[in-house]
């Protein structure tokens, strides 16, 4: 897009009303577009201290082939929707980070599997946690009962 402004001297770089404005030295000519913002990408802070976590803890294989059956059924409900699921870690990570916000007081960084049992948090299987909604209820939900 060319621009024709008022007062303005070959070279000039900036921003002006929205717009950013630059001279191109092979065309000759200021060139101007719209100012694009980027999207927001929040900090992989949470999702390094969730993979940590399940390091930690040793994530039991039967919770996961759980997750992986949430999976299998929540893409078989939504496949019309568009909301798909890749892989098990989307599960856990969506049962975290619900988890997170259901209890800011209790840290990723120390969670043990111990006080996952003493404090009776309901991330100790799937169902537990759709009983606590955090995930959606999916067919066969009850049977995901393999601990963490």
């Amino acid at each position: 897009m060319k621009v024709d402004m008022k007062r303005l001297f070959p070279g000039f770089t900036g921003k002006i009303d929205g717009m950013t404005v630059y001279h191109n030295s092979h065309l000759m000519q200021i060139i101007g577009r719209r100012k694009v913002t980027p999207k927001f990408v929040p900090s992989g802070d949470f999702m390094r201290d969730t993979f940590k976590f399940r390091d930690r803890i040793a994530i039991s294989e039967g919770f996961i082939g759980d997750c992986r059956a949430y999976v299998k059924a929540y893409n078989s409900k939504n496949k019309r929707k568009n909301r798909a699921m890749n892989a098990w870690t989307n599960v856990l990570l969506k049962l975290m980070r619900a988890f997170v916000a259901d209890f800011p007081q209790a840290d990723l960084m120390t969670l043990s599997r111990v006080e996952i049992w003493e404090n009776d948090y309901p991330i100790k299987s799937v169902a537990e946690a759709i009983e606590a909604g955090y995930l959606e209820k999916v067919k066969g939900w009850d049977g995901m009962t393999q601990s963490v």
